[in-house]
């Protein structure tokens, strides 16, 4: 009986296994001149899938769950290629030409920077965070960065022509990120940066890794990421999810037109009204006003300072405690995937926990909490 159970179950996942729908991504990197390119890293944003061209410009990435990727390659001396694809039923080819990086068509006057080891701190706070895991992250290669500060407006920007390379050995990750942007506004205290990063896990002891699987779990329950599958699932309360408007709250750093007092509306909102499916892997978001969630599975830690939500008029005396962040959209809507993607990446605009939360919890979307 026990042989005969084993077997069931081994046929069971085999059935299950070749059920799932697994694809690729291939194709050549080019020049302008249509001159093969090796050595291009090509990678799929917030994965663990990365390669590098081959002799002949030529690329694979396979063993893809269907689902929507940014698709990015680098070379240095080359500005960055980036394409949004969706993998539904079979394999993607491209075919990609890289164009020289502007930082190498013009000259570069190159001025002493007297406030670097200012400017670098302020990158690492803004950029890593401040919770708990940033002690354990280090920028293995600062020098990379380029730094520049408009004393009028007080506006510190970044920018890097190679991939930061952050270790987190909180996570037991090695990130390569390619930062496309990055500002700090000292007035309104806002930081915005988008980038690419791509995830290499590190090599540990069985006690490192073990400890790294139970802060991987606390790090990615409560993510942005973890909310973007609930709601694609359909699952935002079973997982933990408050989720209800919040009204006349512009964001950060706007001034609200109507002068009216932000307000909470006194109900739990339901996403099925705000999601329309586009095809069997696909859902689209839209929503109006302010969504104001709280993970109510776990506390704030301590790291975290009181998130200030402006004079909110709270109908109800009973709103659950947890981490609180609130949600713009920016776009007239935006796809979301079972993976936890969503595109466009500037679709949505975070403050409170989520804002909080930066490159020091950065995790993979295939991060899967039941392996």
């Amino acid at each position: 009986m026990k042989l005969s159970r084993s077997v069931f179950y081994l046929l069971l996942f085999l059935t299950l296994h070749t059920q799932a729908q697994i694809t690729s991504v291939s194709g050549t990197v080019q020049d302008e001149k249509h001159l093969a390119l090796p050595g291009a890293t090509v990678f799929l944003t917030n994965t663990k899938s990365i390669t590098a061209s081959d002799n002949k410009g030529d690329f694979h990435l396979d063993n893809l769950m269907p689902g929507a990727y940014q698709v990015v390659v680098k070379m240095i001396g080359y500005a960055a290629f980036v394409q949004q694809v969706q993998l539904k039923d079979g394999p993607v080819q491209l075919k990609i030409r890289l164009r020289p990086s502007s930082l190498f068509l013009k000259e570069i006057k190159v001025h002493p920077d007297y406030e670097r080891e200012k400017h670098l701190a302020l990158f690492k706070k803004e950029f890593l965070g401040q919770s708990y895991n940033v002690r354990y992250c280090k920028l293995i290669n600062p020098n990379v960065l380029f730094f520049n500060y408009d004393k009028k407006a007080k506006v510190l920007t970044a920018n890097s022509d190679e991939f930061l390379i952050v270790e987190n050995k909180a996570l037991g990750y090695e990130i390569k990120y390619l930062l496309a942007d990055f500002q700090f506004n000292e007035n309104t205290q806002i930081v915005t940066f988008q980038g690419y990063p791509s995830f290499k896990e590190l090599s540990g002891s069985p006690a490192q890794q073990a400890n790294w699987i139970k802060n991987r779990k606390t790090a990615y329950l409560g993510s942005i990421n973890h909310f973007i599958k609930s709601v694609y699932s359909g699952r935002v309360s079973e997982e933990g999810f408050v989720v209800m408007k919040l009204l006349n709250r512009p964001m950060q750093g706007i001034i609200s037109e109507n002068g009216k007092q932000p307000v909470l509306e006194d109900r739990i909102i339901s996403f099925d009204s705000l999601l329309i499916t586009s095809n069997k892997d696909f859902k689209k978001l839209s929503f109006n006003d302010c969504l104001f969630v709280i993970y109510t599975k776990e506390k704030e830690p301590a790291e975290f300072s009181n998130y200030s939500f402006g004079d909110i008029r709270e109908p109800a005396a009973d709103i659950p405690k947890g981490q609180t962040s609130l949600v713009y959209l920016l776009a007239p809507s935006v796809n979301l995937d079972k993976n936890g993607l969503y595109e466009p990446a500037n679709g949505l605009f975070f403050e409170g926990y989520w804002a909080w939360e930066k490159a020091a919890e950065l995790m993979p979307l295939d991060y899967d909490e039941n392996l």
